[in-house]
């Protein structure tokens, strides 16, 4: 806590009268030719004061999520409450309640919503909390409450909480509510009261301990003593490194009231402390927004999301439009400026734009903005109404697809030239390179245009400024020609106007159809103007896991009905479930959700031992995804046909077939691809290309559905006998990524074996970085295999891990060996997080209703709101445990010692839904109360997949070393054969030139128990070992053998005499023949009496003394095969 310091001299108070901060220094700009947004406001405007556009989108309120909740200042009338449930598009009334608690008082204006995240006091997750200034019937200047109040029917009914503070002799001013880190109430206000000792205003902040009821003392966010600095209009958002952020305006500042922002790790304690206002936000050429700021977190943007804040004047620019003023670097560094979703009127009305609410849109790549906009009615400009926008944010350096919105069709590069030149056209929307755009930031709203794969720039032909002209791509210059401005339609999407001719990007004469020419045009206004971005780099139209269900996972609705047979789930791919098919009855239909998209892809997996149906068209196979309609129809299928994986399409009937069988019993990674454009058809198996060929053109969508496991029809012989995992569908390509990341098991991510034995540092064995640091000292232990490390709960030691170790998994595996010396009570393995309402952590040692437990909980709302497995009872102290946790798909495993012991089918929670946890440790709690960990760990690992029962089990048992490895040379190859390992999936085969390694790899995850290494060169030896592996570990390297590949065919053998001795050379890659020689007497002819010349096979040269015995000396060279 950081209190207002004592000031001895007091300096002249500078008095701004009865509004609030920003007001003396507003400046509204100019009218705008346009207005953008969705008004809200009853039909009659306001004479006066909306202003305050407040909104938010329900997370934690069960059925009615994203529900939008809105309201605003509407003095002198009472707070409106709207409803939205198609996110912000139309809104519905709900109420305009009287709030007072207390004769002649009531809360009309500055309001705040807060939707409660996790339960606070006794109100639960999801209560709605609405804070206000509370004013006297007669609007007393000096009179102030700031009243909280709360909702526990999404905003129908409000009931009276509590006082943040309250002042009958000075202003208090724009409450915001927040929670702390510690998951406490905050409300945070600008007050007036402290003038007379040099603060001519002041941030303050109250905490209350339950949820509203009652508040802490007043805490200083921002105090500056000099009599002139207003720091006023905090608000707050949340990072995803952990920390908060707050931006404020600073009237007095000098500049006209721009905004400034602080940042906290607790959200109670700001910067270096009161008195440092924080960081000045401004572009590089010194643009900035003033006065009324609202700031908001968006996760579009890269790994930093984009920071937002909108205010309610412009300065130093010469833009017109109103605009956000935007960072993607978590608010340090330059800010850039791009325009805001509502372009609200001004001229005049000095209440338009003032604090302008903000959330995110439903899929975080954009953001709704609610604002006030000035109305003129018989000449008086002091009308207003409140206007919801919405906008798809373009950012610096990220590359769009932009749809026209009468056509729907894309703005593309015709055959997807590399030409300048080519005008630009429109076309049915691939998100491919042809449709791909980067935008490059200017300043002032400027932007040039290029495509990533030609490097060529959006461009006014021939720096035309009549309307017709060309729009087309041209070597970049950075001209204005080449120079765009955005324009927000508040509706998602953007008007592209060019900035030499003032012209807009238009679709000729409003043309629908594909090929259509883009053109530069004065602005209409019309649809054929309006463009929408998108990122649809892998469009993915339905997922079906199939892990115990048959639901799309895309979040698509397009949930699959199996038959009454299909019922026989067995352990997948990835360690979840698969569906096993029967061959006669199984199978499970699927709405068609591809087939009539430029680009269509199906992925999945499947093993089988079947042969499939027979014949020669795919419809003739046993149905894998298939959509086959009988007669001569636009269809579609994938199957199994003679054992192979069949894709075809009808009208005319066209089957692509794989060169290879898939029939072996192993689990294949089966991908078809079509382009309804050229009529392209490819077969990918394990993630590379087997075959393609050309059918033909158009798109399939005859099918009223799909069907897993058989052909769409149904009809008897057709049903798969095998299993199906992972089943994806997609309008559109998969990128080489995609791919890899669809084939990877799961993936070790980190590794700490606790090796080292001394220093504070645990090294990452996979190379990846994610080192630990030994903190408060652990010290260094025997282990389960080699060192752990050693903890001590009386220590406070711990082991702390690298921010952002669990990142993005959406599913993972988490495993380590440990030995307790002391059971204490929730200590933790493990805990991954952000603080005590954001967290994922093993504990193994609970209490729970007097009994010991076991758990494994994830939660981004608190305990309340935590998602767990328990186990009864308790490790057992003083011996070493195995315990592990499986997460994905919906579904949790806890494991002890390799044996499953609980698990939850309803975990809708990752550690991807954490965001970037900062508080990542062994040993230690995110809960400041909970014991640390009494006991050693070693190797503890994380993977980024989901281990089945077998691989966890296989943590218990190690794998064993491959045995009778046999190494056997040949001719430019070396053949190698070893037996089999229990548990094993793999092998590992490494080679090297020298006794002992080092060894690289040359064969990796091998599934046979033999290879042949021909890449090698005759005469030089190699060492080889080989290692067994499954998706979890890999056993200790055999014993090396060595083998020296030679050549097979004859060679020339070459004599000189050299000091009385015939040194006899062949060529290197002959090292390994053995040299032989036979002596006969002089005049005898070659006999059989040959004898070999020991260490000869060890090189390519020999020498051999001349004995005058000798008559006739015969050499010759023996083949080692």
């Amino acid at each position: 806590m950081r209190n207002l310091p004592l000031i001895l001299c007091l300096n002249a108070v500078l008095f701004f009268g009865l509004v609030p901060s920003g007001f003396a220094d507003s400046d509204m700009g100019t009218v705008l030719p346009y207005t953008t947004g969705t008004r809200i406001t009853p039909s009659s405007p306001v004479n006066g004061g909306t202003r305050y556009g407040r909104i938010i989108r329900l997370q934690h309120s069960g059925s009615v999520n994203g529900t939008l909740i809105a309201t605003y200042e509407s003095w002198p009338n009472n707070f409106n409450f709207y409803r939205s449930t198609d996110d912000g598009f139309t809104w519905t009334q709900i109420g305009a309640p009287t709030l007072s608690s207390i004769p002649n008082w009531v809360m009309k204006v500055e309001p705040d919503l807060f939707e409660l995240p996790t339960a606070v006091g006794n109100l639960p997750a999801g209560t709605i909390l609405l804070a206000g200034n509370c004013r006297t019937n007669d609007f007393n200047v000096n009179s102030h409450r700031m009243e909280v109040w709360y909702s526990t029917d999404h905003g129908v009914t409000w009931r009276f909480r509590g006082v943040a503070d309250s002042s009958t002799n000075q202003g208090l001013w724009e409450p915001h509510l927040d929670l702390t880190s510690s998951g406490q109430l905050i409300c945070y206000y600008s007050d007036e009261r402290f003038q007379s000792i040099g603060y001519n205003q002041l941030l303050g902040e109250r905490v209350s301990p339950d949820g509203g009821l009652t508040w802490g003392p007043e805490i200083y966010a921002c105090a500056i003593s000099d009599g002139v600095k207003r720091p006023g209009m905090a608000v707050t958002a949340h990072l995803p490194n952990g920390q908060y952020v707050m931006s404020y305006e600073g009237v007095g500042y000098g500049a006209w009231s721009q905004v400034y922002v602080k940042f906290s790790t607790d959200g109670i304690n700001w910067g270096s402390g009161p008195s440092d206002p924080g960081i000045a936000v401004q572009t590089a050429t010194g643009a900035y927004v003033g006065a009324c700021p609202y700031i908001l977190w968006i996760p579009a943007g890269g790994p930093n999301g984009t920071l937002l804040i909108s205010g309610q004047f412009l300065r130093n620019s010469p833009n017109v439009d109103r605009e956000f003023i935007i960072n993607t670097n978590l608010g340090q560094g330059n800010w850039t400026l791009i325009p805001a979703a509502v372009q609200w009127q001004g001229g005049g009305n000095n209440l338009t734009g003032w604090s302008q609410g903000m959330i995110p849109t439903a899929d975080g790549q954009g953001v709704i903005q609610m604002s006030s906009s000035q109305i003129t009615v018989n000449g008086n400009i002091n009308n207003n109404e409140m206007r919801v926008g919405r906008e798809q944010l373009i950012l610096p350096g990220e590359t769009y697809v932009f749809a026209n919105q009468k056509s729907s069709l894309a703005l593309n590069i015709p055959g997807n030239s590399p030409v300048h030149g080519i005008g630009l056209q429109q076309d049915v929307v691939t998100g491919g390179a042809a449709q791909k755009w980067m935008f490059n930031d200017q300043g002032d709203n400027i932007w040039t245009v290029i495509n990533p794969g030609n490097q060529l720039a959006w461009d006014d032909s021939g720096w035309g400024t009549v309307p017709g002209t060309k729009f087309e791509q041209w070597d970049y210059n950075g001209l204005t020609v080449q120079q765009f401005q955005l324009r927000p339609l508040g509706n998602g999407g953007w008007a592209l106007i060019n900035v030499n001719s003032g012209l807009f990007v238009s679709v000729t004469n409003g043309l629908t159809t594909p090929g259509a020419a883009l053109v530069l045009w004065t602005n209409t206004t019309a649809a054929e103007q309006n463009w929408f971005p998108s990122q649809p780099d892998r469009p993915q139209a339905a997922y079906y896991p199939l892990d115990g269900n048959t639901l799309d996972g895309s979040g698509n609705g397009n949930d699959g009905i199996p038959s009454a047979t299909a019922t026989n789930y067995v352990p997948g791919r990835f360690g979840g479930q698969a569906l096993q098919f029967n061959g006669s009855s199984d199978s499970v239909q699927i709405p068609r959700s591809v087939g009539g998209a430029a680009y269509t892809t199906i992925a999945f997996w499947m093993k089988t031992t079947s042969t499939g149906g027979t014949g020669t068209n795919w419809f003739n196979g046993a149905g894998l995804v298939d959509g086959e309609v009988a007669g001569v129809t636009d269809d579609f299928g994938v199957t199994l046909l003679n054992g192979k994986v069949a894709f075809g399409v009808g009208n005319p009937d066209t089957t692509l077939q794989s060169t290879v069988h898939v029939n072996d019993g192993q689990w294949h990674f089966v991908t078809v691809t079509r382009s309804s454009l050229d009529g392209l058809m490819s077969i990918y198996l394990d993630g590379v290309l087997n075959t393609n060929a050309y059918g033909p053109l158009g798109g399939r969508v005859s099918p009223p559905s799909l069907r897993l496991g058989s052909l769409q029809t149904g009809v008897a012989g057709s049903f798969f006998n095998g299993t199906l995992d992972e089943v994806r569908l997609y309008n559109g390509w998969l990128d080489t990524n995609t791919f890899a990341q669809l084939l990877l098991p799961p993936v070790l991510q980190a590794y700490l074996k606790f090796d080292e034995g001394s220093g504070t540092n645990a090294a990452d064995a996979t190379g990846n970085g994610w080192d630990g640091t030994l903190v408060n000292g652990p010290t260094w232990a025997s282990g389960h295999l080699g060192n752990a490390v050693n903890l001590n709960s009386s220590g406070d030691n711990y082991v702390s891990l690298p921010p952002g170790i669990v990142n993005g998994l959406t599913r993972c595996s988490i495993s380590a060996w440990v030995n307790l010396k002391a059971n204490a009570t929730w200590a933790r393995v493990f805990d991954f997080g952000t603080g005590n309402t954001n967290y994922m952590y093993l504990s193994p040692v609970g209490n729970v209703g007097g009994g010991n437990i076991i758990r494994f909980a994830i939660t981004t709302t608190g305990g309340a709101g935590e998602q767990k497995m328990d186990y009864s009872g308790a490790l057992s102290t003083g011996v070493w445990h195995q315990v592990a946790v499986t997460l994905g798909a919906g579904t949790g495993i806890l494991y002890v010692d390799g044996a499953p012991v609980a698990t939850n089918s309803a975990m809708t929670l990752a550690p991807a839904d954490l965001g970037l946890t900062t508080r990542d440790w062994i040993g230690r709690s995110q809960y400041p109360t909970d014991p640390y960990l009494n006991g050693a760990v070693d190797d503890f690992k994380i993977y980024s997949g989901v281990l089945s029962p077998a691989d966890v089990a296989s943590l218990v048992t190690p794998l064993t070393a491959p045995t009778g490895f046999m190494a056997t040379r040949g001719d430019g190859q070396v053949a190698l054969a070893w037996n089999a390992v229990p548990d094993a999936d793999g092998y590992n085969l490494k080679r090297a030139t020298n006794d002992g390694g080092s060894y690289t790899m040359v064969g990796s995850n091998l599934k046979v128990l033999n290879f042949t290494d021909t890449g090698v060169a005759n005469g030089t030896r190699y060492y080889y070992v080989v290692t067994a592996t499954n998706t979890v570990a890999e056993s200790p390297e055999s014993l090396q053998v060595n083998a020296l590949p030679v050549s097979a065919g004859a060679t020339q053998l070459n004599v000189q005499l050299v000091s009385n001795q015939l040194q006899l050379a062949w060529p290197p890659d002959h090292t390994g023949w053995l040299l032989q020689i036979q002596t006969n007497a002089t005049g005898a002819g070659l006999g059989t009496n040959w004898l070999s010349l020991p260490g000869s096979d060890l090189g390519n040269q020999f020498s051999v003394p001349i004995n005058p015995a000798n008559g006739s000396v015969f050499f010759r060279l023996l083949s080692p095969y």
